[in-house]
């Protein structure tokens, strides 16, 4: 090749691909152990964010199982405002966020982030959840659990033995259905949708 030492990528390390000059056998090795590093780093990356997100499914798993079980109220919400604290947010934050905001946050650049959706869901899913069953108006955390699920849900789930986003949304729908707005608590009306809402999604509370 005229003009110089024929120049050739290596192949694209998360971004445009790297060009080495061939007639550099130094440089050549020098880029080839950079590649070798960036990728091993990147393979950390990951298995520490899968790490994390089991940990973060067990306990919300574990969380969930507290909730059906109707254990201590106080002490499950104390639970939960920790395990979402450990997660890097503030249950409080998620409360009071409207759903553009929620939105925003896990969509910065217009892809969602489908760990940080699914965090923010579950956290908001497990307030909702303990309202209801405790007399109390968990609506508001529902619906924007719900929102955050129906971002997920072209994805699936996060990892094998998870629930569904699609199977989330419909729990959260009975659960709305039985909420104060639509069903005052004491009634009769309420107290059904409760006991059949429980009934069929509390003999998963051993499996999700």
């Amino acid at each position: 090749m005229l003009g110089g030492p024929e120049i050739a990528p290596i192949g694209p390390i998360g971004g445009a691909p790297l060009e080495v000059d061939r007639g550099s056998p130094r440089r050549f090795a020098c880029m080839t152990l950079f590649n070798n590093r960036r990728r091993r780093e990147n393979m950390h990356q990951r298995d520490f964010i899968l790490r994390m997100i089991e940990q973060l499914g067990v306990a919300f798993a574990h969380l969930r199982r507290m909730i059906l079980r109707r254990e201590d109220s106080v002490g499950v919400r104390e639970a939960l405002a920790q395990t979402a604290g450990q997660a890097g947010f503030d249950i409080e934050l998620l409360r009071g966020f409207d759903l553009p905001t929620l939105h925003m946050l896990v969509a910065p650049t217009g892809e969602v982030d489908l760990t940080r959706c699914w965090i923010m869901a579950e956290i908001l899913y497990l307030d909702g959840l303990e309202a209801t069953l405790s007399d109390q108006d968990g609506r508001d955390s529902l619906l924007k659990a719900r929102a955050l699920y129906d971002l997920i849900r072209p994805s699936g789930g996060m990892l094998v033995g998870m629930p569904e986003a699609a199977d989330r949304i419909t729990e959260i729908d009975d659960l709305l259905k039985a909420s104060p707005e639509e069903s005052p608590p004491g009634s009769v009306r309420h107290r059904r949708l409760r006991a059949k809402s429980y009934a069929v999604h509390g003999a998963t509370a051993g499996r999700s």
